[in-house]
């Protein structure tokens, strides 16, 4: 037998294909096998946050649904309950540089989707650090400032890496859902 090298290499190539889509494919997510992975991450506390779509999201039609939690379990939260489309329940902004650079403070793309429930203000987060390259993917939520505090309370904060997340939060700028300016 003939030893051929473009045969070693289409070998090598579909080795990695199939290793690169089986690790995307194994990234936890709250998300069902019907719906579209718009976000998720997992946190070193052994939560996860995901961003789910029905497959028909667009700015008129389809819902989507933010859920927390465990992996594995109910989650702790999913909003809206049930899913709705996200104009009437989720801003989205798409974000534009901020920070100093010359002091390496974040700058780059941020994007960031938030809701309310009751008195508490929910955001999910993604961020460039230019300094490093690097991305990252936070969940805080805040207490609503009452009318004697200009600034809301911290109650959580949770961040991830997002090299191994699914970030395809900026579908989102399509649906119309931006905040007020």
């Amino acid at each position: 037998m003939k030893f051929r090298p473009d045969f070693l290499i289409l070998i090598y190539l579909v080795v990695c294909f199939r290793t690169n889509a089986t690790d995307s494919a194994s990234l936890p997510t709250h998300c069902r096998a019907n719906e579209s992975v718009i976000f998720s991450c997992s946190f070193q506390n052994g939560k996860t946050v995901s961003l789910c779509a029905s497959p028909d999201l667009s700015k008129d039609t389809g819902t989507l649904q933010y859920r927390f939690g465990p992996i594995g379990r109910t989650p702790e939260l999913s909003y809206p309950q049930p899913a709705e489309h996200p104009s009437a329940h989720f801003s989205y902004y798409p974000g534009e540089p901020f920070g100093h650079p010359e002091k390496k403070w974040f700058y780059g793309p941020s994007r960031i989707v938030f809701f309310q429930v009751d008195e508490y203000l929910y955001s999910l987060e993604v961020f460039k650090n230019s300094g490093a390259a690097e991305f990252y993917g936070s969940v805080v939520v805040r207490r609503k400032p009452d009318k004697n505090k200009n600034s809301s309370e911290v109650l959580a904060d949770y961040t991830c890496g997002l090299d191994e997340a699914v970030d395809r939060i900026q579908e989102l700028d399509e649906l119309g859902i931006h905040s007020p300016s």
